[in-house]
């Protein structure tokens, strides 16, 4: 990302004093190398000549320009903020106690309580400002700091995540025998909620991407927004269990959803979302939406369902899809689509005969029940370079590699991440290794797998020689938990950081648990030292 940044008067002043004083110094040290040597003894003598508020000028870090720095602190906000790429919009990870930024590891806030230039630079910058996630509860002063960011961020487009908390409002939950079940005393919504939505709503010709979290009831503040109020608005999320969830009489709370939806929808620029299967397999929900403007979506749905909605999306670019089934119980959510849709249903749908070619798609995530292998036999993605697989349980039904790599040629595609993450030992490591065996996955960098392997792909993975037909492009590899005896781990990494014309370097490796023998962990010492970065637990962790 480019970006314009014109240092204010104070900061052109500080700047200015920093060079002036830095030119100061380097006289004395210039002075000090003609009478002194070695060059190094001129160095530390000229240092201890220095004050300590000298010694901070002559700091590095103190003579980047200010445009150079302001990249650097957008930098790392970027790398700890939200997560766009595999969960669509954005995702809030943590409830700041002070602040509202959108990362655990680097804020705004943190950055102007360095030092006078980096705050000043710090609010001078609106880009660091322009996101944030709202933790909204009675136990944090969230108007003070939303307004005051709300300010910095100046006139840019914003990118929030609203997540209202009940803590302290609600007690326990009832049971629905109880009889005081339903009691209209309690609360449905927090009342800081409609002041803090109110607020937002006053720049809402800002919003870019917003992610609203209500935890019972939307916020009529949001409901009786008028169409036109989001003229750049590109991605949206809503979640409300009273809106969603279908309560008797049914569908009570969708009504209101679908028409903060459809002021969703009235934004010209609006192309990503995330929705839920209540409001998805509801009829008139998925007929009003704009299926064909779409290039991002996250998505739980009847399968079938889902093949009817991406005959409608030719400018798709990420799907994540979530089979309700994998995460809902069966009969629980056969009652809930009887309750959305009116019709019986008894058993999952099948998937449509018809296949589908989604020409523009690059990543899809899925998470099935059952093997995607019947999604793999009706799909074409010629421009796929990252998939997502998350399977339970794979002995209930064990994918078969052949379909998986005839969607591959199929498609032509040149694939570069792979995260697998099909469960149930030792099925999914047989058809782990069935899969990286075939010349179409040779175009892989990034390898992700979840569940535990041993030395089968180990030995696999390992290079003898010249070998180049298992990944000989892999760059990255993350590990989940590595059942391995000794020197099979080490072995397998040192073989990969062989450097050849043909063969790409091992450059990360990343292993969440693992079998430690002495004999690794002196090898994986020695790859650190030359360069490699690895993440690998040690014996006391």
């Amino acid at each position: 990302m480019i970006m314009s940044f014109v240092p204010n008067a104070f900061i052109r002043d500080m700047t200015s004093e920093i060079e002036t004083r830095y030119r100061a110094i380097l006289e004395t040290l210039l002075s000090a190398i003609a009478s002194f040597n070695p060059l190094n003894g001129a160095k530390l003598f000229l240092f201890n000549l220095a004050t300590p508020l000298e010694q901070a000028f002559i700091a590095p870090i103190n003579r980047l320009p200010p445009e150079v720095l302001t990249h650097i602190f957008f930098c790392s906000l970027e790398n700890n903020a939200y997560d766009l790429g595999t969960k669509g919009p954005p995702v809030f990870r943590r409830f700041p106690k002070i602040s509202i930024s959108p990362g655990g590891s680097s804020d705004p806030m943190v950055l102007a309580q360095v030092c006078m230039l980096w705050r000043a630079i710090a609010l001078s910058t609106p880009l660091l400002w322009s996101q944030f996630s709202i933790y909204c509860s009675r136990k944090q002063q969230i108007i003070p700091i939303l307004k005051a960011w709300l300010e910095r961020s100046s006139d840019l487009p914003l990118t929030f995540t609203f997540f209202e908390s009940l803590d302290g409002l609600l007690a326990k939950q009832r049971g629905p025998h109880h009889p005081t079940y339903g009691d209209p005393y309690q609360p449905a919504y927090n009342p800081l909620t409609t002041e803090v939505v109110s607020l937002l709503l006053e720049h809402s010709h800002r919003w870019k991407s917003v992610d609203f979290r209500f935890s019972r009831q939307l916020s009529h503040v949001l409901i009786n927004m008028p169409e036109g109020r989001l003229p750049i608005l590109e991605s949206a999320s809503i979640e409300s269990r009273d809106a969603v969830t279908l309560p008797c009489p049914p569908r009570d709370g969708l009504p209101q959803l679908e028409k903060v939806w459809k002021t969703m929808y009235s934004s010209p620029r609006f192309t990503s979302g995330k929705w839920e299967i209540d409001y998805l397999e509801a009829t008139p929900s998925l007929l009003i939406l704009p299926w064909s403007r779409l290039t991002t979506a996250d998505l739980s749905m009847t399968i079938k369902n889902l093949f009817k909605a991406l005959r409608e999306c030719p400018n798709l670019t990420t799907l994540r899809f979530v089979d309700p089934y994998a995460v809902c119980h069966h009969e629980h959510l056969n009652w809930m689509l009887k309750q959305a849709t009116g019709l019986p249903l008894t058993h999952k749908p099948n998937v449509p005969d018809l296949p589908i070619t989604l020409p523009f798609l690059q990543k899809l995530h899925l998470t099935t029940e059952e093997s995607a292998d019947t999604m793999f036999q009706k799909l074409t993605l010629p421009a796929l370079t990252s998939l997502s697989i998350k399977q339970n349980w794979a002995w209930k039904s064990e994918p078969d590699p052949t379909e998986f790599l005839e969607f591959l040629n199929r498609s032509g595609c040149q694939l570069e991440k792979y995260f697998y993450n099909i469960s149930g030992a030792p099925i999914s490591e047989k058809v782990l290794v069935a899969i990286l065996e075939s010349p179409s996955m040779s175009s892989i960098t990034s390898l992700q797998i979840d569940p535990p392997m041993t030395d089968k792909l180990f030995s696999l993975l390992t290079r003898v020689g010249e070998r180049t037909a298992v990944l000989p492009r892999l760059e990255r590899l993350t590990l989940g938990r590595c059942k391995n005896l000794p020197g099979s781990l080490i072995g397998m990494a040192q073989s990969r950081v062989v450097k050849t014309s043909d063969l790409a370097v091992l450059r990360d490796l990343y292993i969440h648990r693992w079998d430690c023998h002495e004999l690794d962990v002196e090898g994986f010492k020695r790859l650190a030292e030359q360069g490699m970065l690895l993440d690998v637990p040690s014996p006391t962790d």
